[in-house]
């Protein structure tokens, strides 16, 4: 074989090297080895179909909520509290969308229609899917990093864009823990 197509020494399975494995890498090695179990592939396109759209609609809101509060007000504590509940309130609205017309089109489907009932089960999933890290990321840490990043380098848009992704990171363990809590109990609306 000529060594441009030589595919180089296989990596060792993870669980025998100890080393961690990430969304970013590939389910299988050159080597063929598994890196990533089918059962994780199959959350993280879900949790990617999930919490991507609407992370890309807040984002969006966000930097542009920031852009004009400051552009209005000089302010960097106003333009931090607007530009983190702007994108929350898109953020959180998008899922509530999605997740009504999941349970609106599953209860048809049963000859049921949506209800108010349906619709409160909808919130309560939604609470236990972001109650706790909403809290404190709606009023600590993103608030805080909203605020802080922009001053520290100096450049309103880059440091909005890094304070919400750094936000992000905090945002989304509890999130997707409470996520596949709520399915088990609260995201069957036949």
């Amino acid at each position: 074989m000529p060594p441009s197509e030589d595919p180089g020494p296989p990596h060792p399975h993870p669980r025998q090297s100890g080393r961690l494995v990430t969304a970013g890498v590939p389910a299988r090695d050159r080597g063929g080895h598994r890196w990533i179990s089918p059962a994780l592939q199959t959350k993280l396109k879900a949790w990617g179909a999930r919490y991507l759209p609407a992370e890309l609609y807040s984002l969006i809101v966000t930097m542009i909520a920031a852009v004009v509060t400051f552009s209005w007000t000089g302010g960097h504590l106003i333009t931090a509290l607007v530009a983190t509940w702007a994108g929350s309130a898109v953020y959180f609205g998008y899922i509530l969308i999605i997740d009504i017309l999941f349970a609106r089109k599953q209860r048809h489907a049963h000859g049921h229609p949506y209800c108010f009932q349906t619709f409160v089960q909808n919130v309560e999933a939604l609470v236990v899917e972001f109650g706790v890290a909403e809290l404190v990321d709606l009023f600590i840490i993103r608030p805080a990093l909203m605020y802080y990043v922009p001053l520290w380098m100096n450049d309103l848009v880059w440091g909005t864009l890094v304070a919400k992704l750094a936000a992000d990171l905090t945002f989304y363990i509890p999130a997707i823990i409470g996520y596949e809590l709520s399915k088990r109990w609260l995201r069957e609306f036949h």
